[in-house]
């Protein structure tokens, strides 16, 4: 198990070299292989950051170029909310603009 961050301090990225012990799960592993490892956040976060904006969660909002997803899984599976960039406090800004009566 091995998890080192790449990145010099005070880099804007958070890059990370993850190694995991794959014994007895089944899986095998072969040179080449990648994983991906898509991040969520805690529904706690999502739901506090919903109610502090009055944002509809139900509203769709542009995920990617060409789907449209509720404002709740955005939050929840396409931004970092924990710590916001500029492109996620823009993100926001624009739900709250599409969000009729906000």
């Amino acid at each position: 198990m091995l998890n080192r961050r790449l990145n010099a301090n005070g880099a804007a990225k958070d890059t990370r070299q993850l190694a995991l012990c794959l014994e007895g799960s089944g899986i095998r592993y072969e040179a080449g292989d990648a994983l991906g490892v898509w991040p969520r956040n805690c529904p706690e976060l999502v739901n506090e950051l919903l109610e502090l904006t009055g944002l509809n969660a139900e509203q769709p909002v542009r995920a990617t170029q060409d789907t449209d997803v509720p404002l709740r899984r955005a939050l929840a599976e396409r931004v970092e909310i924990a710590r916001p960039g500029v492109e996620t406090l823009r993100f926001i800004a624009t739900a709250a603009q599409a969000t009729p009566g906000s």
